[in-house]
């Protein structure tokens, strides 16, 4: 079949990238023709130019010492996130606006209903507005970050979510405030989780970076964890802490702004401890079954509903704990079993909806 997918593709963050590689992959061994619809509005790419006026205008001084100071580190990362994309996203892309006669169009993975800050409202493009043409419409591990429960906000999803054949999403959260609204929808897998270590390695081929042992710190969110509580860990454990930013700075041999998406996904393979304050880093801990330890300043529901379900809610940590628990170390083999059953569902949830 003829599917396209429609997500955030070109976003430069580790997780949007891995996300739109991993549902395009599944789709591909399934035998579909796969095409990332090309939808890059505007307000999407100003976040990502190395330059945009209407940021300075909003921020002012802060984002022009920003610029200033980190020109050549904020050049190096769009650099490397742009070689990822054009490797993995862009030759499957078509163009949004093509005429191009899609069976199925896949709504998400990731956040593409959280409402947009540059429009301060949802963006019916991601709600199936029959911009685009096809026999039919379905999501995938559709998420909306922080859920909306203004009057006009239900009444925008009750209409729209009508759009869809079917309704899948990654929150059990959001999963039973759509059940509220009267919508049905299926909880299923990130689509990361539905290729195994072998297959990522396979994709992305990543080779270690550091030859000695280490805790991997991924600061997405820098105020998540206490970072003197990361370093008494690392120092009990004889460790050194490797830490991945968020954001462009100067990199050192164990700090990285500006790493590739093989080197984030390197960097946690070979980790001996996970700090992570991102979601995706979460789920390739899992994938690598490295012990790990998660933190988020606010949206963690994400974290909630798939640790939860696994079994592991004690490795959500507070926000700024100011020490690390010494927990058991991670039954894996209980974990990838409850894993697999809901991979079995999600997979289930695809050869019933793309016939």
């Amino acid at each position: 079949m003829e599917v396209g997918i429609l997500t955030y593709h070109r976003v430069h963050n580790y997780g949007a990238i891995l996300q739109a590689i991993a549902l395009r992959v599944v789709l591909q061994q399934m035998g579909h023709d796969v095409k990332y619809i090309d939808y890059y509005p505007e307000y999407h790419r100003r976040l990502y130019k190395q330059f945009s006026w209407s940021l300075l205008l909003k921020w002012r001084r802060k984002y022009l010492f920003n610029r200033i100071k980190c020109w050549k580190s904020i050049h190096k990362r769009i650099a490397c996130f742009l070689r990822d994309i054009n490797q993995h996203i862009s030759p499957f892309c078509i163009p949004y606006n093509s005429l191009y006669e899609y069976d199925i169009i896949i709504y998400g993975s990731d956040q593409i209903w959280r409402k947009q800050n540059s429009l301060k409202n949802f963006n019916p493009v991601y709600f199936g507005d029959n911009t685009l043409q096809a026999k039919k419409h379905i999501t995938y591990a559709a998420s909306m970050g922080i859920l909306q429960k203004s009057v006009s906000d239900k009444a925008f999803l009750q209409k729209n979510m009508s759009n869809f054949s079917a309704i899948s999403v990654r929150e059990s959260g959001l999963k039973d405030y759509l059940a509220e609204l009267g919508v049905q929808a299926t909880l299923v897998s990130d689509p990361t989780l539905l290729l195994s270590a072998n297959q990522w390695d396979d994709i992305l081929s990543p080779q270690p970076m550091i030859k000695t042992g280490y805790i991997l710190y991924y600061s997405l969110h820098e105020n998540a964890f206490d970072r003197d509580a990361i370093n008494d860990y690392a120092k009990a454990h004889h460790l050194r802490v490797v830490e991945i930013k968020g954001k462009a700075g100067k990199d050192t041999d164990t700090v990285f702004s500006q790493c590739a998406v093989w080197e984030f996904v390197s960097l946690i393979k070979y980790a001996d401890c996970v700090f992570t304050t991102s979601y995706h880093g979460l789920i390739f801990s899992l994938i690598y079954h490295k012990e790990f330890y998660c933190a988020f300043q606010n949206n963690s529901d994400r974290a909630q509903s798939l640790l939860s379900h696994l079994q592991i809610e004690e490795r959500l940590l507070q926000n700024r704990a100011s020490t690390i628990p010494a927990y058991p170390p991670i039954h894996y083999q209980k974990v990838d079993a409850l894993l697999e059953k809901q991979k079995e569902a999600s997979y289930q949830f695809i050869y019933d909806n793309i016939q």
